[in-house]
């Protein structure tokens, strides 16, 4: 780390590993709390190492630790207490928090971070739209058959069906579905019909799949 430092890199450590994910009735518990201050102090650290050209160990930390997931899980966490626990807290009688600290914790962490990321991204939409265009959805037929080859190795269908017991769909029209493609095994059908009809969308699919299968 930098000449400015905020935290030792001994510390930073420790509260990388420490990093964990809260079930949505600890949001802005004690805990909850020290864990976003934990993550204000890495974040800080990260801008400082930045700004003297250090590198990136904070988030070298987070991808060793396998910390990203984490992050993730708890930006989605706090969006979805905010739409399905908040409102139905302030129609609570008896809500009358003496302390709404905890409340502007929670409430205030995802739009920092959007305001951060449209800060840094401002005036760079196209150019990023241009980017994606050329390189993340427009891939070759080589990408294609190892994106297919990935597939199959990562979405085993009996590995699935043990996890997702659930009743298979119809692709077509959703209805409970008995038959699987035979090609590629992936898509299921209610009758033939419906096979056929869905054969527009899913054939370049089967194609790929199917290869990416022999191919292993």
């Amino acid at each position: 780390m930098g000449d400015l430092e905020l935290l030792l890199p001994g510390e930073a450590d420790v509260l990388v590993r420490e990093l964990c994910s809260f079930p949505l009735r600890e949001m802005g518990s004690g805990g909850w709390n020290q864990q976003h201050e934990n993550l204000e102090k890495l974040n800080m650290q990260a801008i400082l190492d930045a700004t003297a050209s250090q590198g990136e160990p904070i988030q070298e930390l987070l991808v060793t630790h396998r910390k990203i997931p984490t992050l993730v899980e708890e930006l989605i966490a706090v969006e979805m207490w905010k739409q399905k626990v908040f409102p139905v807290l302030c129609r609570l009688e008896d809500f009358k928090p003496q302390n709404t600290f905890p409340i502007y914790m929670v409430v205030s962490w995802v739009p920092e971070i959007w305001e951060r990321l449209e800060r840094e991204n401002r005036g760079k939409w196209q150019a990023i739209a241009k980017h994606q265009l050329q390189h993340v959805f427009s891939p070759s037929e080589q990408d294609l058959r190892l994106q297919a080859r990935r597939w199959a190795e990562t979405y085993k269908l009996d590995v699935l069906e043990a996890v997702a017991p659930e009743r298979h769909r119809c692709a077509h029209c959703s209805a409970e579905a008995s038959k699987r493609c035979s090609r590629c095994q992936k898509e299921w059908y209610c009758c033939r019909e419906c096979q056929v009809k869905h054969w527009v969308k899913h054939g370049k699919t089967c194609v790929l799949a199917a290869q990416g299968d022999r191919a292993k």
